[in-house]
């Protein structure tokens, strides 16, 4: 089952509101990781087509920018550059020759077919949704980040709190 409700609102953009729920989101862990240093060469794992290559020259700086670069999330990169170097191609075979193929003999037309560039280009970007969903590359995905076990303030942490707090109090809330 999928997350409930809407996505939850950029921290940052809470803190710039000054609402109550910012410090309690820094609280609950939500990842800032060290960028990667400027100086350190960034390149992909494998040789790119030219349009995922184009992608993944203007993603790191941005990437880097944010300070959410790590040398670990190269082939997660690597695989959001390819996928949206293959809607780009799909997208330029649709625009090209149509949503639907149509098989003629002489002038009259036979049967008419889905191009199957649709259908990738469906598939491609549903992956690059994925992975900017799971990189935390959208405004709304990056509050969803938690750190893992032992991270500061995990949902663990929080809960045997909780229950530590209940029992001093005599069980009263």
């Amino acid at each position: 089952m999928g997350r409930r409700g809407p996505p939850k609102t950029p921290t940052e953009v809470l803190k710039q509101r000054g609402s109550w729920l910012a410090p309690q989101r820094e609280k609950e862990g939500e990842p800032k990781p060290d960028a990667a240093p400027d100086g350190e060469s960034f390149e992909p794992t494998h040789k790119l087509g030219e349009i995922a290559l184009a992608e993944w020259n203007r993603i790191i700086p941005e990437l880097r920018h944010m300070k959410i670069l790590h040398s670990c999330d190269k082939s997660a990169i690597v695989n959001y550059c390819e996928a949206w170097e293959n809607y780009c191609l799909a997208y330029d075979n649709v625009k090209k020759h149509g949503i639907v193929f149509q098989t003629k003999s002489g002038d009259q037309v036979i049967s008419q077919e889905a191009n199957p560039a649709v259908a990738i280009m469906d598939k491609s970007s549903m992956r690059c949704l994925k992975f900017i969903q799971q990189l935390g590359l959208s405004p709304a995905s990056r509050p969803n980040i938690k750190g893992g076990e032992g991270a500061r303030g995990s949902s663990t942490d929080r809960k045997a709190a909780a229950k530590r707090n209940y029992f001093a109090s005599g069980g009263a809330a």
